[in-house]
Parts: structure tokens; C-alpha cells; sequence
């Protein structure tokens, strides 16, 4: 019965609410000890990703996938890319199509859901005789992490050994909901000024994106049915978040496989709180810390990591 549900202490006593839990360590945490070396490489479509890495001379590989309108120097992502290291595990922190810094080829960038791209980098990274591979998935890269592992289960190469997700909208279409409701406005204001900002540097290069829809838009769902489902080829937004969102695709996963959620993380709805899936498949590990916001988890355990890089390696490194 993997449904694990642990009463870990996972942020510093004084953080007592969500919103700290949040927001401290976004914005006021610095990880030193990461130094990249960028690599790009092509996609089978002609457009091309841009790799991070930071490694220490290891046969063994982490692969760590940003949120929503990140990139690989988010802290938290140069956080779990330090643990690695730290246990002498080569890390690779991916930015998904248009977040390195340099805009892509293509008038699309990336969704929730876009396994390919992945996909094309796990490959990438066994031509370079890497034995093992282990994911992390933070956030919209969680939801794009499980659903690789759902999605054609037979067919994941045998270096991929397990996977760790934080924070996962799991449930797209109703964490949408959630995110425009007021307690969150701070942050649904800062996605939509994002994603407004990258759509009209798209247009000025593609002149098939109209932004006209944009002056409309009062939600990161109005953007989805205006932009990103019309550009994958979705009939409209709910028809992507049903093709996209992770949920569907957890029942199918077979390597192990964990998924944390905080159950203060105001970013999600009651269908992000997988109990049932994970007491149904041995191989997915479902948790629901009472603390953490989302992508919180910053208590610092006697290992120097963040709750949340110890957690992750403590299931990926050890026996389950």
C-alpha cells in the first residue's frame, strides 16, 4: 500500500502559513555550489533544447524538469541538481523549449504534458552511456514526469530506474480553477504577465500568432484556449488539460515512482491527492505532507538539502 502518509516536518517552525512556505524559499534562497555547463541539442522537429549540466564523472544520471515559466537557475531546481552531486550522481537540469534565455524555432514552446521532449533528452543521455537515470519533476515538470511514466510504460529504457514529482497540478483543468481564485492572485498575476510577455515575442517572429485575443484574457485558462491549444493542435483548452494531465496516466506506471503534495499547497484542488491510485499500484508512492506550500519544503535536514532534495533521494538511492 504505497500511499505514505507522513507527518514530516517539512519547513522551518516560523513559516507558518502557506504563502511563507511558498515564497521564502523562491525568492530568498541561493544554492552556491551548482555551476553549469550549458549543451544544445536538436529535436527530431528541427527545433533545439538547451541542457544544463553539472557533472562529478558518474555512470549514473539526474534529470530535473522546471515548472511553469522556469528555467534551470530557479534555486529549488539547482537545489536537487546539488543533492545529486552531493551523492556523486551526475545532474541535468532541463529547460523545457524557450526558457534557456533564447527564444526557439518553432512558434510553440512547451505544455504540461510534452513527453517528447523528454523523451528526446533521456535518449540523448543514454548515447552518452549514462546506466542509470533517475527523474524530478517540479510542478508542471511533475504533471510532465508522470505522465512519461504513464504514458507508454513498455517502452521506457531500462536506465530509467525511478522518479521523484513536488507539487503537481496532476488534475490540470481544476488547479486552473484554483490558481485565479483571490488568495492566489499574486501569483496567477505573475504567470499571466509571463506568459502575455513570451506569446508577443513569439508574434513579432511568427506572424501566424495573433495576439489579439490577449487583450481579453483575464486567466492563465482564457491564454490555454487562445494560444496553447489551438498551437498543439487541442480543440480548446479543457480538451487539453483532459489529453495532458497526469492523472490519467498514473494507474499505468511501472517503475517506482513518487509523487509529494502538500496538503496547504494552495495551488491545487482535492483531485491533486492521489490516495486511491497509489494504494492500487505498487509502483506509485503518493505523499501528503501537512506542510510545504507549493515547492516549499524548506526545512533544512542535518545533511545540509532542503527537506524536499532529501526526500528525493532518499527514495530514489535506496530500496522502496
Amino acid at each position: 500500500m504505497p500511499f505514505l502518509n507522513k507527518n514530516d516536518r517539512t519547513v522551518p517552525n516560523w513559516q507558518k502559513n502557506h504563502y511563507l512556505q511558498t515564497i521564502v524559499p523562491y525568492y530568498f534562497r541561493a544554492v552556491g555550489k551548482v555551476i553549469y555547463k550549458r549543451e544544445r541539442i536538436s529535436t527530431p522537429d528541427d527545433d533545439f533544447l538547451d541542457l544544463d549540466w553539472s557533472t562529478v564523472g558518474s555512470t549514473r544520471l539526474g534529470i530535473v524538469i522546471h515548472g511553469l515559466e522556469g528555467d534551470s537557475s530557479v534555486q529549488h531546481i539547482k537545489g536537487f541538481i546539488s543533492a545529486f552531486n552531493q551523492n556523486k550522481i551526475d545532474g541535468l537540469a532541463l529547460n523545457l523549449r524557450g526558457c534557456s534565455g533564447e527564444p526557439n524555432l518553432k512558434p510553440f514552446a512547451y505544455h504540461a504534458g510534452v513527453t517528447n521532449d523528454l523523451r528526446t533528452v533521456v535518449e540523448h543521455a543514454i548515447h552518452k552511456k549514462y546506466e542509470e537515470i533517475y527523474l524530478i519533476g517540479v510542478s508542471l515538470g511533475g504533471n510532465i514526469c508522470l505522465k512519461y511514466m504513464g504514458e507508454h510504460p513498455a517502452t521506457i529504457p531500462t536506465q530509467i530506474k525511478k522518479a521523484v514529482a513536488f507539487s503537481v497540478p496532476i488534475h490540470l483543468s481544476s488547479s486552473c480553477d484554483e490558481i485565479v481564485k483571490p488568495h492566489n492572485s499574486l501569483y496567477h498575476h505573475r504567470f499571466m504577465r509571463s506568459m502575455k510577455a513570451n506569446i508577443r515575442k513569439k508574434a513579432k517572429s511568427f506572424p501566424e500568432v495573433d495576439t489579439r485575443f490577449l487583450k481579453k484574457v483575464k486567466t492563465i485558462k482564457d491564454i490555454d484556449d487562445g494560444f496553447t491549444a489551438p498551437m498543439f493542435g487541442f480543440k480548446d483548452a479543457e480538451d487539453y488539460y483532459a489529453q495532458n494531465s497526469s492523472i490519467n496516466f498514473i494507474a499505468n506506471i511501472q517503475r517506482p515512482t513518487l509523487l509529494v503534495n502538500a496538503q496547504n499547497d494552495t495551488f491545487l484542488s482535492n483531485l491533486c491527492y492521489p490516495v486511491s491510485l497509489a494504494r492500487d499500484n505498487p509502483c506509485f508512492y503518493f505523499e501528503q505532507p501537512q506542510t510545504g506550500g507549493h515547492v516549499g519544503f524548506g526545512k533544512t535536514m542535518k545533511n545540509g538539502m532542503k527537506w524536499a532534495e532529501w526526500r528525493a533521494m532518499e527514495f530514489l538511492l535506496k530500496d522502496v
